[in-house]
């Protein structure tokens, strides 16, 4: 059997970033918070908590002492979060993905133009939580389609992407406003990174009679690639863990294909190609 690990997958560069810089801090010996979990992977999450990184959410903050270091999450948080630690006194990092900034900085300027700002995205994913906190008027989350029902439209609309979901997804987004008449601006805010992605993954998919994609459950990427590989090939299975691996997925198959999200490490490949290949000799 042929098992291929996707040559493109393992961090984003954004992700990638905030891990080097949490790593840098542990090494130096930093009381080092994550803000909320610092990416969407619990194997990664807990290599860093075993290096000694800790994890706060907001709610805890008051009770934490000082002197700590905070590093804010490549998802971003809105201003009031930076607001709030400086006056507690917190060393604060900030690992905000550059994309995620680029579109803060558009939704700010646009909302200040007095433009309805749209954000086709999770309304409870932690980047679309910071995205509103740089919105003047409240910021509208479209999940699907059926939510433009609910629009009160204002004359003057942009919308925007969350930077990790399918390029595919926000084209429909779009189409069904224009068939509903409604008229407005578009700043695609998708990272370069995953529609580059997209386009590798297609050739990984079509050469395997069988795709394992590796990611947290509550990897909104993940979601988006598992996704993609399923319509593209029906024997594609999502795992967060080797341990989720069944020798019957593997039976006769002469080659597997192996990705993974953009918060899924690449020592997590490795580690489930090595799975397979156990199964596979048992």
């Amino acid at each position: 059997m042929n098992i291929i690990i996707d040559p493109g997958a393992g961090f984003c560069p954004g992700v990638q970033h905030s891990i080097q810089l949490a790593e840098d801090l542990l090494q130096k010996q930093t009381d080092l918070y994550s803000l909320g979990s610092l990416i969407h992977n619990a194997s990664e999450i807990a290599r860093l908590q075993q290096m000694g990184m800790k994890i706060i959410e907001h709610p805890d903050l008051p009770d934490l002492k000082k002197p700590a270091t905070i590093l804010l999450r490549a998802h971003g948080e809105p201003p009031q979060t930076y607001d709030q630690l400086k006056k507690r006194g917190y060393s604060l990092i900030d690992a905000t993905c550059p994309i995620v900034r680029k579109s803060q900085n558009k939704v700010r300027s646009y909302s200040h133009q007095d433009y309805q700002v749209v954000f086709v995205g999770k309304k409870n994913h932690p980047e679309a939580i910071a995205m509103a906190g740089y919105c003047r008027n409240p910021l509208i989350v479209i999940e699907k389609a059926e939510d433009l029902e609910q629009v009160k439209w204002f004359p003057k609309i942009v919308v925007l992407a969350q930077t990790t979901i399918s390029p595919e997804f926000f084209d429909s987004i779009l189409k069904a406003m224009k068939s509903r008449g409604i008229h407005f601006m578009v700043e695609n805010t998708i990272c370069k990174y995953i529609k580059k992605r997209n386009k590798e993954i297609a050739h990984l998919v079509s050469e395997s009679e069988v795709v394992i994609v590796v990611g947290g459950r509550n990897s909104s990427n993940t979601a988006v690639l598992y996704q993609q590989c399923s319509s593209l090939n029906q024997r594609s299975y999502w795992i967060h863990e080797p341990i989720e691996l069944k020798r019957e997925w593997f039976n006769k198959v002469q080659q597997v294909g192996i990705t993974g999200g953009t918060s899924t490490p690449r020592w997590m490949l490795e580690k489930v190609k090595g799975e397979i290949e156990k199964l596979v000799s048992s």
